[in-house]
This record gives structure tokens, sequence and C-alpha cells, in this order.
């Protein structure tokens, strides 16, 4: 739906993430990270904090409606990419999950740990699990949104083909319709960037004036995109709690069995972006506020 536009990352946090925690809160979680750019808190509240791991685009927007959509009273905490922030732009999940798990650990130092992330922020939280049960550290859920595995391709994409897939992730994740980019590739490369970022604002899926911005989402999603297709996850002895959407094969759920000791499924309806957008939402929240409850019942 052209008009549903997104804002910039400081309006984001200003408007849209209007319960970001405090510097310091008497009670709650300690917040060594708090001012830390990618530090996004969606909810206050006390006890276990859950950590949502960032999707392929970087940002903490997409979990704003599902947090509003959860009980009140536990605090939830997105982490974004730092690329995003003005940090250099990791070429690997494993750098990131490292970064990450700092973070994580920084914030919440004895655990236990709530982690959770929709497609690439899936396989970011499984690895965190990974560095965090090297350390002894105990994770009570490790859940994962539509959290599907790379398939092994012969090529990988080149940038306008990234470009392409940027727009259909970002028109997708915001319920906007897609954009006409037939005559991308009939451009200088060097404009093709640009381009994109025309047919975006001229359809009404962005506002006019955060071109610096999505240059550097692009950047940072080409970069996710390339470490998701290189990435292979290692075997951790946490169970996965898989939420896929009723669209996405079965089978791919059967594709984590060797990498946890169990694997449980709660199928949702829509795809792999339908899932987060109403009324699907509302399932997809109701889910996992039990997973929590069954994981870390409140006190």
């Amino acid at each position: 739906m052209p008009g549903r536009t997104p804002t910039s990352l400081d309006d984001k946090r200003r408007a849209l993430l209007a319960r970001r925690l405090r510097e310091r809160r008497d009670g709650g979680p300690a917040t060594v990270a708090a001012s830390d750019p990618g530090v996004v808190w969606l909810a206050e509240g006390t006890g276990t904090p859950l950590f949502l791991l960032p999707a392929v685009g970087g940002t903490a927007g997409p979990y704003v409606p599902l947090v509003a959509a959860l009980p009140a009273g536990r605090p939830v905490c997105a982490l974004e990419s730092p690329g995003l922030h003005g940090a250099p732009v990791a070429d690997s999940l494993d750098t990131l999950a490292h970064g990450y798990r700092d973070i994580v650990v920084d914030i919440w130092p004895d655990g236990p740990y709530l982690l959770a992330g929709w497609s690439v922020g899936a396989l970011l939280a499984q690895q965190i699990a990974l560095l965090l049960r090297e350390r002894r550290k105990r994770v009570s859920l490790l859940a994962m949104f539509d959290g599907v595995l790379a398939t092994p391709a012969d090529e990988p994409p080149d940038d306008t083909t990234l470009l392409e897939w940027f727009a259909d992730d970002l028109t997708a994740t915001l319920g906007a319709a897609s954009v006409d980019l037939r005559d991308l590739r009939g451009l200088p490369e060097r404009d093709r960037t640009e381009a994109l970022i025309d047919e975006l604002e001229a359809a009404g899926v962005v506002p006019a004036g955060i071109r610096a911005e999505l240059r550097t989402r692009v950047t940072v999603f080409a970069a996710n995109i390339r470490a998701y297709l290189a990435w292979r996850p290692s075997a951790v002895d946490v169970p996965i709690t898989l939420l896929p959407a009723r669209e996405t094969d079965p089978a791919e759920a059967d594709r984590w069995l060797p990498f946890a000791p169990t694997v449980s499924r709660h199928p949702v309806s829509g795809d792999h972006h339908t899932m987060f957008h109403a009324p699907n939402l509302a399932e997809v929240a109701a889910v996992l506020s039990r997973c929590l409850a069954d994981a870390d019942p409140p006190t």
C-alpha cells in the first residue's frame, strides 16, 4: 500500500519506538549498552529481557508491531546492524554474532537468555546461543520466526540483483506495492542505486530526504545477504522453537534438525513477510507469548 512511509532511523526511535528504555532504571536490567545507537529498547519491564536479532534489513522496525502486541511487563531489546550506525559493515554472520553476544552479555550478564530472530536474525540468534553456551551460560529460549537456511548457489548474486532484492524486501516488509525496476540494468552501474531510490520515492514507498540513509541501508542489506548465503551453522545444545510461516515449505524446518537436540514447530499464518502483518501478526504474538511464558514464567 503506497503511502505507508518509513521514517529515518532517528525518527523511528523518537516516534515509533517511544518506549525506549531510559539510560538507567532502578530495578530493571543493567544497561551498560543502552546508549549504543544499535540497541533499541522496544518495551520496558522487569525480569528477563527478550533480545531480538535483526533480519536482513538490519533495523528494529519490523519488530515494533510485534512487541506492541505482546503482553506488557517484560523488557524487550532489539539490536540493529552496527553498519547502520557508522561502524564498519560486517562481512560475516559470525562477526555480527560475536558483537551482538557481547552487547547481550553487557546488558544481562548472568542470564538466562531469551533470544529470537526473524529471517537472517534467526541464524544470528542460533549462533549467539552457541557463543553463550561456550561460556556455560543458559539459553532458555531460542525462537526463530521463519528461519530458513540458505541453499548453496552456483553463482553469488551480482550488485544489481541485490538492489532488486533490497527493493523487494523493503516493499514487502512495509506492505507496499512493488516498484518497477525493469530499466535498472540498462543504466550505468554507478547510477543504479540512485535510480532505485528515485523509484522508491516516486512510488511513495520512502519519503524524500533520507537518500544517505537508504544508501547505507542498501550497503548493509547487501553485506547481510552475502553473509547469509555463505553461512553454515554449527550444532548447539539448545532446543529450537520454530515459528514457520504456513506458506513456507514445511521441509525447510527439517534442515534445522542436525543443529539442535529438538526442533518444536508452531506454524503461523502468512508468508515470510505477511506473517508480520495484520491479521497474522496477532497469531505470531500469541505463540511467542506462550513460548516466553513456558521458557521464563513470570514471577
